[in-house]
């Protein structure tokens, strides 16, 4: 059959375009030897060229931090220098206390010296600006110019957050990262400042705030040279990731850029990033290649392109089918292979279709068998009640009734007809969790009487679930397992809870009691793959793991005990899942 769909020429055009292939690398080896050697060059510059800029970068950085501990450091000069200065300190006790006597010759004379000490250690553009604890200005200037500026007090800075700030903060330096200028509206440079309130060294008292501002044009010396900025692109972010300094004046990273280097400045936390772009790289170094080696190259690149879009169209339908191949492994059968050719590889898809189809119809004829089969066992389990648990109540009864308690015999005769009338009727359907809530209490009413010891039970279904349907007697077998045997040695204390509850879209049933728990300790993430390790602990609770597991994909069950302390039960289930997956559906 599939002979005639493929004639014999059809069958060897793989092998010849194997063949082609085959001849064209053995053909041009010059070409391949010389791409070997351009990756090798490619990967060697590239990895000198990382190693070379984190180099540069780190040793920049130590000196960075230093310049910028110097700065931090500068506001306590005032403090340190002049400590003992009492006619300074009185000064300035009297300017924070009348800031209107300003431009004070004795106080200007000294904060032009300091700034000039100031301005003489760094390189950067600096600006000291002394102010009142009131926020008035009382000296300021910039290493950009040699006059002093004396401010005219037509404006107050107190109730600028900056300022606030520092004094919160009083003789701890306060960072102010990124920001406009403080004191010029039409200036759009961006400043970090340093800011410390300076306080009298006999009593403490506060004089005013000694505020430090440096331009983030000091972290252009990251990078000194402009061909290694035009290359490299450096980011510097304070700790909560806000960008300081960028060298090409923009946030964008560039989209072929590839991380290179990465160092926090210490103790500020401030973050040096550097990319370095594959296009730049290429403009830097492969072009200038490129363009030595003329046309021998450009025909070198040509021949490689021809090689890998010839290579590429005829292993595409190998690719094709190795990735379906991986998902039928998966257990998706349903996937298919379109047909790309007539030859060895179009055989190929039609087996692989044929294939996949044929499995797919053997896996749900015995899905379908195994699905029937568990439905009979959870009709069976659902119509029974364990015959000694009836024989165990008519005894029961007929005690209260010789003992002269009609009212007891009544109710134990009611709850019981309750029970049995839930069990026989409508088997297989599922109930709201609100019948299933009133059986629960009549089933629990009659085993607390069987065993005559008081067991305080707790139970919890959540109002908006009491619509949902579920299955029938889905916690019985875990129930009447706490009682039977888990509060047989119990002599008081007894305690069982059960909740019932909705969690994301997923249905959660909880059982909880302190009794013996099993013989050995068990701890049991149970889902369909699994299930069968339970067929040794009983099958009443075999079965309604089976049952509870086939009404999700996502179902699960978590089974733990330790003997003496008591058994937990937690079984989850996808609510739109199990609403869906009905008894019906379990049947032809």
């Amino acid at each position: 059959m599939r002979d005639s769909l493929y004639p014999s020429h059809m069958k060897s055009s793989l092998r010849k375009k194997i063949v082609i292939g085959f001849i064209v690398f053995i053909s041009i080896p010059l070409l391949f030897f010389e791409i070997v050697l351009f990756r090798s060059w490619l990967g060697t510059t590239r990895g000198i060229v990382v190693h070379q800029y984190e180099t540069i970068l780190g040793d920049s950085i130590q000196s960075l931090r230093q310049n910028l501990v110097s700065i931090e450091k500068m506001n306590d000069t005032i403090y340190r220098d002049y400590q003992y200065d009492n006619l300074l300190l009185d000064k300035l006790k009297l300017l924070s206390d009348n800031p209107s006597l300003t431009n004070d010759s004795y106080v200007n004379a000294v904060f032009t010296q300091l700034s000039n000490q100031f301005f003489s250690q760094m390189n950067a553009q600096l600006m000291f600006t002394y102010l009142s604890m009131q926020g008035n200005i009382i000296y300021q200037r910039s290493n950009g110019s040699a006059q002093v500026h004396v401010s005219n007090f037509l404006s107050s800075y107190k109730e600028e957050p900056w300022f606030q700030q520092i004094k919160a903060n009083g003789p701890v330096n306060s960072v102010f990262t990124a920001h406009g200028s403080y004191f010029q509206a039409d200036d759009p440079s961006t400043y970090i400042s340093f800011g410390q309130v300076i306080r009298s060294p006999v009593d403490l008292r506060l004089l005013g705030v000694s505020l430090i501002t440096v331009n983030t044009s000091m972290f252009e010396q990251l990078l000194k040279s402009p061909s290694d900025n035009k290359l490299i692109k450096t980011v510097v972010t304070d700790s909560q990731e806000k960008p300081i300094y960028t060298n090409d004046h923009t946030e964008r990273i560039p989209v072929d850029a590839s991380h290179i280097f990465k160092q926090t400045i210490q103790p500020y936390n401030w973050e040096v990033r550097a990319y370095l772009s594959s296009e730049r790289l290429s403009r830097s170094y492969i072009v200038p290649l490129i363009q030595n080696n003329g046309l021998f190259v450009i025909a070198n690149i040509l021949m490689l392109a021809v090689i890998i879009v010839f290579v590429t169209r005829q292993l595409k339908p190998l690719y094709i089918l190795a990735d379906k191949m991986e998902k039928a492994k998966e257990g998706h059968f349903h996937v298919k292979i379109g047909k790309y050719s007539t030859d060895e590889l179009g055989m190929l898809s039609d087996i692989f279709n044929e294939m996949t189809t044929e499995i797919q119809r053997l896996f749900e004829n015995q899905k379908k068998e195994y699905q029937e089969k568990l439905y009979f066992q959870m009709k069976s389990l659902e119509s029974q009640i364990n015959p000694h648990f009836i024989y165990n109540m008519l005894d029961l009864i007929q005690c209260r009734v010789y003992e002269g308690d009609p009212d007891k015999s009544s109710d134990l005769i009611v709850a019981l007809s309750v029970i049995l009338r839930y069990t026989t009727t409508r088997p297989g359907e599922k109930v709201t969790c609100a019948e299933e809530l009133k059986w629960l209490r009549d089933y629990i009413f009659l085993q607390q009487q069987l065993i005559g010891k008081r067991v305080d039970v707790q139970i919890e279904f959540e109002d908006r679930i009491m619509s949902y349907k579920v299955n029938k007697l889905i916690l019985q077998p875990i129930i009447e397992n706490a009682f039977i045997h888990g509060f047989e040695q119990i002599k008081k204390n007894a305690k069982l809870l059960i909740k019932v509850y909705e969690d994301a879209g997923r249905l959660f049933f909880e059982v909880r009691d302190n009794g013996r728990g099993f013989p050995e300790p068990i701890d049991l993430q149970l889902t369909r793959d699994n299930v069968d390790e339970l067929k040794n602990w009983g099958t009443g609770l075999y079965v309604t793991a089976q049952r509870f597991l086939l009404q999700s994909d996502n179902a699960t069950i978590h089974l733990h005990s330790v003997s003496s302390e008591g058994t937990y039960v937690v079984m989850k289930q996808d609510y739109v899942s199990q609403q869906i997956c009905t008894n019906d559906m379990l049947i032809p």
